[in-house]
């Protein structure tokens, strides 16, 4: 699909549709705009803005935007604020597939600066009462690998939490950013100690990834 060429008048009616209030409408118009690759980049804002709705029961409008935006690619660097606004929206969903979003566009586009500059928004995220948002936060930040070095300090503090699971992610995490997160290497020394095999065996890794050699 990426060869094809779309003209302005059949964009602006994929972009008006989705505005439309017929939800099958505007899911094909989020389908369609995904199909079209990075030609469709200015629908990124309203894409963005399709996360937030509320009126879809099993959140497939929101699902068709995400899905969209990543088959475009997002110039992240014009459309942070959005992306920002929608970290802070009220509702932990819409919280939860914004991280989701990044982490899959972080998967996709490692090298982005754009992304790395939405890592000091992610690092206050870390510390949400919801352990969806915390998991979804270590994801989009461990795809990152090395670029998401500061929030090395917010993700070594998640290594005495309670849930066992967020505490491996963690460990994983910093695991995968490498050498840059040396500083937390105490921290995760100390986790060796976790009572929880899965976590001592990600610690273990990871403090092989930031020393460089095998750790006992």
């Amino acid at each position: 699909m990426e060869g094809l060429f779309y003209n302005y008048g059949e964009f602006e009616q994929h972009l008006a549709d989705l505005r439309s209030p017929d939800r099958e409408t505007c899911r094909k118009a989020a389908r369609t705009l995904g199909e079209m690759g990075p030609k469709a980049a200015p629908a990124v804002p309203a894409l963005l803005g399709l996360l937030k709705d509320k009126t879809n029961p099993g959140g497939f409008i929101a699902g068709d935007a995400h899905a969209a935006i990543v088959s475009i690619g997002v110039p992240l660097a014009a459309d942070i604020p959005a992306v920002a606004g929608v970290l802070k929206d009220g509702d932990p969903r819409v919280r939860q597939d914004a991280l989701h979003l990044l982490g899959n566009l972080a998967y996709k586009h490692t090298s982005d600066d754009a992304l790395e500059r939405m890592v000091p928004e992610v690092i206050g995220m870390l510390a949400s009462a919801d352990y969806a948002t915390q998991s979804a936060a270590i994801n989009f930040l461990r795809w990152l690998g090395p670029h998401a070095a500061p929030a090395s300090a917010a993700l070594a503090a998640l290594l005495t939490h309670t849930e066992p699971s967020l505490r491996w992610q963690a460990a994983e995490a910093l695991g995968l950013i490498g050498p840059a997160a040396k500083h937390v290497i105490p921290a995760l020394a100390a986790a060796m100690a976790d009572p929880d095999p899965k976590v001592r065996a990600h610690t273990a890794a990871a403090l092989k990834s930031l020393k460089g050699k095998e750790t006992k």
